[in-house]
């Protein structure tokens, strides 16, 4: 569904574009630049329920404890702590277009990827078949989208084959939204000694859409050639509920006695991502997870003007 999203919204905008381009004055089109250009920068989304809930979140859960001297059992809490760093400043890379088509407003569209990632490790207690083990827990989680947008451009300062001074508005769709997550569970004694055990969770989101604003300055190179660089912020109409067909995947057995409450889980209503809270008393204190985009971006851009 979210390809679908993706390609009507593309669609739309290359129409809507074309339309522009073909109800303009003549006089006007005779005057008009084209300019496409890569660019490359960075964007800090927020995320407050991943950085702040489901990174922190525990794993849990109950490991059977078998005395094998006289083959009796006992109940024990299992509550590992490893954190998560905040997502940190993502990769932007992408391509747009802009059509002057006069000296002081210009149409743009354009499209991007973006992702980030964190990581962290602990060693500690994990009881595995009945018996007390240690283990060396690792937690990898990565966020990436795909966007496209279309908007204008507003020059206020312009200093002809030197530079100009403006600021744009876009309407930006966000799709292809992925987050996956991977706990490994590397067992360095007990009966699992030199075995690795995983969890993976894969989930994606459908498209959301934001406005972005900025301001930014362009320097020219060459008649055909400048630099451009911009600071604006996004801010999402609505946040993002992940979702996933199944719980995360995992390579536990039965035999291993354990009844884990993982940091994450689809909630069995909602069918969306939940996180486990950080003093979870059973195994259904989970909360609802939606992702909010919300952040700076930075972009450097070079364009070539036809």
């Amino acid at each position: 569904m979210h390809f679908l999203l993706g390609d009507v919204s593309k669609l739309f905008s290359f129409t809507a574009l074309c339309v522009l381009v073909a109800l303009a004055p003549r006089a006007v089109f005779a005057e008009s630049k084209f300019s496409l250009g890569p660019f490359l920068g960075m964007h800090r989304p927020v995320v407050e329920d991943l950085n702040e809930g489901e990174f922190k979140s525990p794993i849990s859960g109950m490991a059977t404890i078998v005395n094998f001297q006289d083959d009796t059992q006992t109940q024990e809490r299992i509550y590992i702590q490893n954190p998560l760093p905040a997502l940190g400043i993502g990769a932007n890379a992408g391509l747009e277009l802009q059509w002057a088509y006069n000296a002081k407003y210009s149409v743009i569209v354009g499209g991007s990827s973006w992702e980030a990632s964190s990581s962290a490790s602990v060693q500690g207690p994990f009881a595995i078949q009945g018996v007390r083990s240690d283990v060396i827990t690792v937690r990898t989680a990565t966020l990436s989208y795909n966007e496209f947008y279309v908007g204008l451009r507003r020059n206020t300062v312009i200093v002809p084959d030197k530079f100009k001074l403006y600021y744009r508005a876009t309407l930006n769709e966000i799709f292809d939204i992925d987050y996956r997550e991977n706990i490994a569970f590397n067992y360095l004694n007990g009966p699992a000694a030199g075995v690795n055990k995983s969890v993976i969770l894969e989930t994606q989101a459908t498209g959301v859409l934001a406005l972005q604003t900025g301001i930014g300055v362009e320097f020219f190179l060459l008649k055909w050639l400048s630099f451009s660089a911009d600071a604006s912020y996004l801010i999402g109409l609505r946040g993002a509920s992940l979702q996933e067909n199944g719980d995360p995947k995992q390579d536990f057995l039965f035999s291993d006695n354990l009844n884990l409450w993982l940091p994450q889980r689809i909630g069995p209503e909602s069918s969306n991502l939940e996180y486990l809270s950080q003093e979870a008393a059973n195994k259904e204190d989970y909360r609802p997870l939606k992702l909010n985009f919300d952040g700076w971006k930075l972009l450097f851009r070079i364009n070539a003007l036809f």
